[in-house]
């Protein structure tokens, strides 16, 4: 089986560095939340709260470091996240779009 490392806690053995990226409307990425202990599996989809804000995962890369005797270690994930607010929204607008789009063929219209 596999064995924790001593000295760490069960909670925490999966645990791995992330560094949470977001990305502008122009393209480039910023650092939104900095480093955080993430479990490793973390992945597409995900959400994270922080505080009163959630965020969604929209992409997620880990990084490998060669540690020795054909074995990689990760090291840390790249985590680029989008506002789940934000989503919302859009996807209200969406809705709200083709509603309207819908009624205004009806018969009423004639």
């Amino acid at each position: 089986g596999k064995s924790n490392l001593v000295g760490m806690d069960s909670r925490y053995a999966n645990a791995i560095s992330a560094s949470i990226f977001s990305r502008k409307k122009d393209g480039t990425l910023y650092k939104v939340l900095g480093q955080f202990e993430l479990d490793k599996n973390t992945n597409c989809g995900d959400l994270l709260q922080v505080g009163d804000r959630e965020f969604e995962v929209v992409t997620a890369r880990s990084q490998f470091k060669y540690a020795g005797g054909k074995r990689f270690v990760m090291v840390r994930k790249i985590l680029e996240v989008k506002e789940i607010t934000r989503i919302a929204e859009e996807a209200t607008l969406t809705r709200l779009m083709k509603k309207g789009g819908e009624s205004s063929t009806g018969k009423n219209f004639e």
